[in-house]
């Protein structure tokens, strides 16, 4: 999406976005208009399935089509064992990669300034749209990038922030 759109792209929810989505969302709705930039921060940040989806429809008209996308660029890159079904990797039983495929993945992604940008963040603000009255508060589930907590790890006590971590999103399925 980031390469293939523009940042500035003015994308209108299709009526298929809700029937696609499952798990996190951002409550998109039919007819709602949002930036390509507001999406993608939403999918990269907060996980947003239904941001997922409507930039698949945006950039290549179906979900399906997307993940043929997906599919292509993944092979282009290096990823040996992948083959993606959606483009928000919710189970599907054809949909599936390995440890190394998403890390040769993520490190084609980390080559792009523009993804960088956004996945160091652990914060977005959506603002007001067509559709709804209030900003939306993204925060990242990827507490790597910014808890303050502690946790146990071989008897020691070490805090979860990681120095170094400069992005890339974490997410679970309880399917996965």
């Amino acid at each position: 999406a980031i390469e293939k759109g523009n940042p500035e792209d003015i994308i209108i929810i299709d009526e298929d976005v809700p029937k696609y989505t499952d798990g996190t969302h951002i409550a998109l709705e039919h007819g709602e208009k949002l930036t390509l930039r507001d999406l993608t921060n939403a999918l990269l940040i907060e996980s947003a399935n239904d941001a997922a989806v409507a930039i698949a429809i945006h950039i290549s008209g179906s979900v399906e089509n997307f993940a043929d996308l997906m599919n292509e660029k993944a092979k282009e890159i290096g990823a040996l064992n992948t083959h993606f079904e959606n483009p928000n990797g919710l189970p599907n039983e054809k949909h599936l990669t390995t440890a190394y495929d998403l890390a040769m993945i993520a490190k084609y992604a980390m080559k792009n300034k523009d993804f960088r940008d956004i996945v160091k963040n652990y914060t977005y603000i959506i603002p007001q749209t067509n559709k709804k009255d209030e900003a939306r508060y993204l925060k990242s589930s990827n507490r790597l990038l910014y808890s303050t907590r502690k946790i146990e790890v071989d008897n020691k006590i070490i805090p979860i922030k990681y120095e170094g971590v400069n992005g890339v999103k974490s997410g679970y399925t309880k399917a996965a």
